[in-house]
């Protein structure tokens, strides 16, 4: 009997280091996990953050394109209305100039009229 005892010993003893084994195993294992599922959750904390930081930026963007369009949009009304100011005046300019030019004809034909009668005359 003192070898079939001696054997159940051996065998209780290899038995309980095994158990003992993968239970520190397993507590290994879930450490690992752990530290796994914590990496995760810091990478998809980060992926979050930069999917917030890139749709902020995507909203600047889009505002600042905005802006953009309107002051375009403004600057050429402005320069449409200034140009047509322009002519406007240019028109006005040409205008008095045709009338002074025509007033100084005239008066260039009066007086050579006035100079021939004078002369037809005398």
């Amino acid at each position: 009997m003192e070898g079939k005892e001696k054997a159940v010993e051996v065998f209780k003893s290899e038995f309980y280091t095994m158990a003992q084994q993968a239970t520190d195993e397993l507590k290994k294992m879930k450490q690992v996990e752990e530290k796994i599922e914590n990496l995760l959750k810091l990478k998809e904390k980060g992926k979050e953050k930069e999917r917030k930081a890139y749709f902020l930026q995507l909203q600047e963007f889009k505002k600042l394109n905005e802006e953009f369009s309107k002051g375009m949009h403004d600057l050429e009304l402005n320069q449409s209305k200034q140009c047509a100011e322009v002519l406007d005046e240019l028109r006005r300019d040409i205008s008095q100039l045709q009338k002074k030019i025509l007033v100084e004809t005239q008066q260039k034909e009066m007086g050579n009229i006035r100079k021939h009668l004078k002369q037809s005359l005398f």
